[in-house]
């Protein structure tokens, strides 16, 4: 399960509290080391490094370390140390060449019905001739592991919520998202039913 989706385990316990049919407002908030963790377990997952050409094994390799990420100005930003090596086994040695340097990509948050994502990815700092290498990480690493439609995950963690009762969700709208503070927030309007 994803780690976003754990997150929004405390959703489900809000809403057995107060689950009935008509619709509340709720404000979700991921902060920074949320989606910190999240990154960890579902992006830089080979002992904290993304890989993004080669395997750590190889003599020619490229990937991504060190992750740190940021929301401010109504953006996420997320801050590596890429590393490359490309050289070629010479009896039991890599011989060639290294390059080391620090990425910065941004992202703007962006919801659409009940999913919330990252959408409008740019490079903002790096080397521009690594930018193929980076475009997987931009394009598809990161979006999946932060873009999550609100209610099938509140709606599978209510599914294994331990109550005495059946909740659903009837309907989650988000009305809002906004970056800043290190923080992400959701607005959302939920509408509950209990039997």
């Amino acid at each position: 399960m994803p780690f976003i989706a754990k997150l929004l385990l405390a959703v489900s316990g809000l809403a057995a509290l107060a689950a009935h049919s008509a619709a509340q407002a709720a404000t979700l908030v991921l902060h920074r080391t949320a989606i910190d963790t999240a990154l960890s377990k579902q992006v830089f997952t080979q002992d904290g490094k993304y890989v993004v050409s080669g395997s750590l094994q190889s003599c020619a390799v490229a990937y991504l370390e060190r992750p740190r990420s940021s929301l401010r100005d109504g953006r996420f930003y997320l801050n590596a140390h890429f590393a490359a090596r490309l050289a070629q086994l010479v009896g039991n040695r890599c011989i060639g060449g290294d390059d080391a340097f620090e990425v910065t990509v941004s992202a703007r948050p962006y919801f659409r019905g009940a999913v919330v994502g990252l959408e409008d990815f740019r490079l903002e700092q790096g080397k521009e001739a690594y930018r193929p290498l980076l475009e997987v990480l931009l394009t598809q690493a990161i979006p999946r592991a932060l873009t999550v439609d609100l209610q099938q995950e509140i709606s599978k963690l209510l599914q294994q919520a331990p109550t005495p009762y059946q909740i659903s969700v009837l309907s989650v709208v988000v009305q809002s998202v906004s970056a800043g503070d290190d923080m992400l927030k959701v607005g959302l309007d939920v509408e509950f039913d209990a039997k």
